[in-house]
């Protein structure tokens, strides 16, 4: 598919289903070591950002200059 984007947004992250698929080895030891990081403490769950809708723009903002980290969500009922 081809994607647009209005915006420029830098994203940087894994396809855990592609990898699942392309190498189910290496996925299954990812976690593994995710599930020991995790346990140890040493690398929590993230919680995303929620965001009321109106502050959508501001946000995008934010993501277009990369002042923001981690997920970020906007609540319609906010």
């Amino acid at each position: 598919h081809d994607l647009v984007f209005r915006h420029q947004v830098q994203l940087k992250g894994l396809h855990i289903g592609a990898l699942a698929t392309a190498a189910p080895s290496l996925y299954g030891s990812l976690l593994a070591e995710l599930t020991d990081l995790i346990a140890q403490g040493v690398y929590p769950p993230g919680a995303p950002v929620i965001h009321p809708l109106a502050e959508g723009p501001a946000v995008l903002r934010q993501l277009e200059v990369g002042r923001t980290r981690g997920k970020h969500a906007l609540d319609p009922w906010r």
